[in-house]
């Protein structure tokens, strides 16, 4: 690590050199302050909840309507302004330097947060920060599932990979694994969710306060692996200290499908210059049920929790933290007596240790910088269910990393830069034979945005080292030569942005996309009972590199919105583990699943829209299809059997489908609100996947219907919102093609979901 450490500042030490030679005046910050009021009443209004996307700062009204920032660098920003029972408002200012911005803000009561309105002409202000989706409020709470995939699959090009409730994973425009970065609060997870199925994404989405999906030139501050996007879930924001008073939340929600609760409390407690967050949740589900009866070993219990304290003083914020998350769960019986008849139970902790410090202004250049360091030790154990420890994995994780910001030189604005460094140690125990490694990585990157009237741009650059050692070198039949190896290589994307009128634009991105290949994807050889797989890497494997390139139009109005984007991917050296359709010599229960790299290409095409039909009313709706294609051709010999003359090579064929990929989805809500209830009809359609992968098999086309009622009580100290959820109304049985157990249970039966909020 000291290496890494040694490597670290150069580049960016020459990035800010540079801006100290072409800088031409200090930064001033302005502040911003004002209040909100009912538009009939005219009387203040409380608890409306003020957030600034591109700082991800956040505060909320006093009970006199009045709120605040400080220091906020001079430029142009979108505040949301969102209470319950009245239209969002999202309004587009412009903070001058040494300035108090005064904002009178007046919100119409509109039963429920289903309408937004846009304040300012949109020719002003540039959606290249914009989030490509975000699910928060009413949404979140209607949403709110026992997994972060599970929340978020109904959102446009989103879907849920699963092997079993429990370890559920995002699926974005056909891409998951290592390919998707998941963050929270900016910061990567640190667990093995991305390296099998059956390993669980360990964030917790009873605890979020909004979840974003971030595409474009916006990611590679985050990664080169980003081609389909990031997915970052804001746990606690930073808060406006200015308003100093104690807020916080309860919640609590239960699901007939599996007899599973959930609850959760988190506090805010600013004193002076000080901040204290503490948050804490629970969850428990028994075994699932759908109208093909229970499915066995489903259950799931995990525990999660947060505190930070953050001291803010005139120069900047410096804050320390620490989480902790646990969890056990069980993984259901395998398919047609594969590995282990009776499921697997997982057992898994985290705890995560992290510090920032942010100064303002540092130098005349320098809006601000920002160090960040986090260190996260993880450990999962998989039993089968005679008690026997099956595998054990291990992982510690180390980031160092600093971002700046500058101020705007010429036509260059919202200009960034930053290092990130990272370490892992990885050890395998028990059936698995992966070889323990040790991985260090190093990236530098740049973005800025450039305003030339109707048409804005963004760009961004990364150039990134990973470098993965073994433990252990040798030769092995099945893997190659284990031995360390190292990639370096870049990624770019450019978006631009046109204005046809103030309420309507185009969008093109491109992007430069780079992954190298991850330690169990080189150096893997043993079975893996959760998956139903006996593992085979590669240790010869090259890095993917990808081209893709996306379009949309866009168009926001008061009372319609929608977007239409399609999308195109090339990628060379596409790394999945290929189904061999062999079983394996030293596990004859297990079929052997080989990593390889090929060429491939996927297609694509979204929508979403809105449309309000009365002022009561409101149509959503959404669609995604894709298609992923291989674009090689591969024969396949058997290095275990080439003495088995019942072994035939198998050959993959160019224009063969990969695996895993989604059909075609739809999704239709129709909303009435009638003062402070909310009723919602919803559809979920699926396609039928007639292009599955190698042995995958076809699933048919389904329709979904389901029912939501919302309510809320508002107080001057408390509010309170009660959500009721039927999914699946019918009690439907369908199976979805991402489930990988779909071939021995359909999906959950109907289910009834109830979820309580309390803001106080």
């Amino acid at each position: 690590m000291a290496v890494v450490f040694k490597k670290m500042p150069k580049l960016y030490l020459l990035i800010i050199f540079c801006g100290v030679l072409f800088a031409k005046e200090p930064v001033k910050y302005g502040h911003l302050k004002g209040n909100v009021t009912d538009a009939k009443t005219g009387l203040p209004i409380a608890w409306v909840d003020i957030y600034i996307k591109e700082l991800n700062r956040s505060a909320s009204t006093l009970e006199d309507g009045r709120f605040k920032f400080i220091d906020i660098p001079p430029g142009s920003y979108t505040i949301d302004f969102l209470r319950v029972g009245y239209s969002e408002i999202h309004k587009h200012v412009k903070i001058a330097t040494l300035d108090t911005s005064l904002l009178q803000i007046i919100m119409a009561q509109n039963s429920f947060d289903t309408e937004a309105i846009v304040v300012e002409d949109h020719r002003e202000h540039s959606h290249l920060q914009k989030p490509e989706a975000e699910l928060s409020g009413k949404d979140m709470r209607s949403r709110m599932a026992t997994t972060l995939a599970e929340t978020i699959k109904d959102m446009p090009g989103l879907a849920e990979q699963n092997n079993g409730p429990a370890p559920a994973r995002p699926v974005l425009r056909g891409l998951s694994g290592d390919r998707l970065l998941l963050l929270e609060n900016g910061q990567r997870t640190g667990d093995l969710s991305t390296t099998s199925a059956d390993h669980a994404v360990t964030i917790e989405p009873i605890t979020a306060e909004r979840i974003e999906i971030i595409r474009g030139p916006l990611t590679l501050m985050y990664g080169t692996n980003t081609l389909s996007g990031v997915i970052n879930v804001l746990r606690n924001s930073d808060k406006s200290m200015e308003n100093n008073q104690i807020r916080g939340e309860f919640s609590g929600g239960y699901e007939s499908v599996n007899h599973g609760y959930a609850s959760a409390l988190n506090l805010e407690i600013p004193v002076n210059n000080f901040f204290f967050y503490a948050d804490g949740s629970y969850r428990s589900a028994s075994n699932i049920h759908s109208p093909g009866g229970s499915l066995k070993n489903t259950n799931l219990k995990t525990i999660n929790g947060k505190t930070e304290l953050r001291w803010q003083p005139d120069w900047g914020t410096l804050k320390a933290e620490t989480a902790i998350y646990t969890s056990d769960y069980g993984i259901p019986p395998a398919p047609s007596e594969l590995g282990h008849p009776n499921g697997v139970d997982i057992k898994l902790r985290k705890h995560t240790y992290s510090t920032a410090a942010a100064i303002k202004q540092p130098a005349r250049f320098i809006n601000d910088i920002t160090f960040s360091y986090d260190l996260t030790d993880y450990f999962h154990e998989e039993f089968a269910s005679s008690g026997f420890r099956d595998a054990a994995f291990s992982l510690i994780s180390q980031h160092l990393s600093a971002n700046t910001s500058f101020s705007n030189f010429e036509i260059f604005q919202n200009i960034r830069s930053g290092f990130w460094s990272g370490m892992r140690q990885f050890e395998a125990g028990g059936l698995t034979n992966t070889v323990n490694s040790d991985e260090t990585s190093l990236a530098g990157w740049v973005y800025f945005e450039n305003d030339f009237g109707n048409l804005k741009t963004s760009s961004a650059a990364r150039i990134e080292n990973k470098t993965i050692t073994p433990r252990e070198e040798k030769t092995d039949l099945r893997v190659g030569r284990i031995r360390e190896r190292s990639f370096t290589d870049y990624a770019a994307a450019i978006k631009a942005q046109y204005g046809l009128s103030k309420d309507f634009f185009f969008s093109t991105t491109l992007i430069r996309a780079f992954r190298a290949p991850g330690i169990e994807e080189l150096f893997a050889d043993g079975p893996h009972l959760p998956s139903y797989a006996y593992e085979v890497g590669n240790a010869d494997l090259k890095p993917e590199r990808t081209y893709g390139i996306e379009s949309g139009i866009f168009f926001e109005q008061h009372d319609l919105d929608f977007g239409l984007t399609a999308y195109y991917n090339r990628i060379d050296g596409y790394l999945f583990s290929q189904n061999t359709g062999e079983r394996s010599w030293k596990r004859n229960d297990l079929f052997r699943y080989q990593m390889v790299g090929l060429d491939a290409v996927i297609r694509g095409i979204e929508f979403s829209g809105n449309y309000n039909l009365t002022k009561r009313l409101k149509l959503s709706s959404g669609l995604s299809y894709l298609i992923g294609n291989l674009k090689e051709t591969m024969v396949y010999s058997d290095p275990e059997n080439h003495d088995n003359s019942d072994f035939k090579p198998y050959k993959i064929k160019t224009n063969e489908s990969l695996p895993f990929m989604p059909p075609l989805k739809a999704t239709v809500d129709l909303t009435y609100d009638i003062n402070n209830l909310s009723l919602t009809y919803l559809a979920h359609i699926a396609g039928r996947q007639y292009k599955p992968g190698r042995f995958e098999k076809s699933t048919a086309a389904y329709i979904v219907h389901g029912f939501n009622v919302e309510y809320f009580i508002a107080g001057t100290s408390l509010l309170h919102t009660i959500t009721l959820r039927i999914e699946n109304l019918t009690n439907e049985t369908y199976r979805r093609h991402l489930n990988r157990i779909k071939e021995i249970f359909p999906e959950p039966g109907r289910n009834i979901k109830f979820f309580y909020k309390l803001y106080f």
